[in-house]
């Protein structure tokens, strides 16, 4: 498993303590790795749930391929 692809998350990550973040859950998967995730950021924090949401892992040699990261503004 190189990349890991998710749809509908439903995760607002502002509110996700970090024990319970998605790096902290995969850190012992692989030496090496990169996370970029997808949720709306134009509300205020209200709950952990929110509807939608997206997950991009890199795993190993190919988090090394990553050369930009960053977020749709539209």
């Amino acid at each position: 498993m190189d990349i890991v692809g998710l749809a509908e998350v439903n995760t607002d990550w502002r509110l996700v303590e970090n024990n319970y973040s998605v790096w902290a859950a995969t850190a012992a998967w692989k030496e090496s790795r990169r996370i970029q995730l997808g949720f709306n950021t134009t509300t205020p924090s209200a709950e952990k749930y929110q509807v939608g949401g997206t997950l991009s892992m890199a795993f190993d040699e190919v988090a090394f391929r990553v050369r930009k990261r960053g977020e749709d503004t539209r």
